[in-house]
């Protein structure tokens, strides 16, 4: 029995002294208060193979969180995103578009707290993601919702930045060629 306390007292110890990144603590328990605390994707040595920057579930985690309307989980993988670029920055991106339909209101309510450029909104406004690829009806069908979703908030405070994206995802919609 001692040999057993003296084990997991060592693995206790030995998690505090190595410690998880903000980030891995963030996978582990992905709270409103562990999103706030990470500044970028970092893992432990050892924790994912070298050649890896990150893991593509663990950015399926976050997106679940910002799916469900955690605002906090929002404000992070734009954090995020603001150091990322490739496959990663699509991912985040694909993330941060997930909020839209089903919490638009807190979609436009980040987007306007954080003050950000409206250059920076088209990304995450128009992102349908790779399942999209091709299928116009269906990136038009999918935008068209988005923009439903949008034009539902009728908070005054928000009134500029739904028009903004209205404006966006109206010109997106008729860009897009028949199929």
């Amino acid at each position: 029995m001692l040999k057993i306390f003296v084990i997991l007292i060592f693995v206790a110890l030995s998690d505090a002294a190595f410690g998880q990144t903000a980030w891995e603590s963030y996978i582990q328990l992905p709270s409103p208060e562990n999103a706030e605390a990470v500044e970028r994707i970092e893992y432990s040595k050892g924790a994912i193979p070298e050649r890896d920057t990150y893991r593509f579930e663990h950015i399926l985690l976050l997106e679940t969180q910002i799916a469900a309307g955690d605002a906090a989980a929002w404000r992070l993988a734009y954090r995020l995103r603001a150091k990322s670029d490739g496959a990663l920055y699509e991912d985040i991106n694909h993330a941060l578009s997930r909020m839209i339909r089903p919490h638009p209101k807190i979609f436009l309510q980040e987007f306007q707290k954080l003050g950000i450029p409206s250059e920076s909104l088209f990304d995450a406004l128009l992102m349908t993601g790779e399942e999209y690829v091709d299928l116009y009806d269906a990136q038009k069908y999918e935008l068209s919702m988005r923009l439903e979703a949008i034009e539902s908030v009728t908070d005054d405070a928000l009134m500029g930045t739904r028009d903004l994206c209205v404006r966006i995802l109206r010109g997106a919609i008729e860009s897009i060629p028949e199929q």
